[in-house]
């Protein structure tokens, strides 16, 4: 049942994250059309396929917080993994055969910023909404402690 439960976490997890890198790409290519006077522009199946993939691993990547390690390790795991499937996938999209140094600086230096925004907001946002549920789940637990009232006395 256990594996059951993280194998429908880890695809739910994935969809919704490949919805979103989908959508993003999408605006952003709709954008780019429009700023060069083209018809619109999609993302092709394969690409779609690519993006799932790429979904399926950063969702995989989540279990890295939960491993035994301090926190900065499992957060460079979890960087480590994201880059790497980051870089292969949009070098599989991009068809990027020639790989020049710069060229890798440029994904890495791009995927860093994204990644520290990204965290950085989730950050903020656990912090803003996790403080408050922290405290009411411990006001909760301490009114129900308080309300029983042993009955075998």
């Amino acid at each position: 049942m256990k594996i059951k439960s993280v194998i429908y976490t880890l695809v739910g997890r994935a969809c919704a994250i490949c919805v979103g890198i989908s959508l993003l790409f999408f605006t952003v290519a709709q954008i780019a059309a429009y700023i060069r006077m083209e018809g619109e522009l999609g993302i092709s199946f394969s690409q779609y396929l690519l993006f799932l993939l790429f979904s399926l691993v950063l969702s995989g990547a989540s279990y890295f917080f939960r491993m035994p390690l301090p926190r900065a390790v499992n957060l460079l795991c979890h960087y480590a993994c994201c880059l790497l499937s980051f870089f292969i996938t949009f070098i599989a999209a991009g068809k990027l055969v020639t790989l020049t140094p710069s060229v890798v600086l440029v994904f890495v230096a791009i995927f860093t910023v994204l990644y520290a925004l990204f965290f950085g907001i989730f950050l903020l946002v656990r912090k803003l909404l996790g403080s408050s549920s922290k405290s009411s789940k411990i006001d909760r637990k301490s009114k129900a402690e308080e309300e029983y009232q042993s009955r075998f006395q």
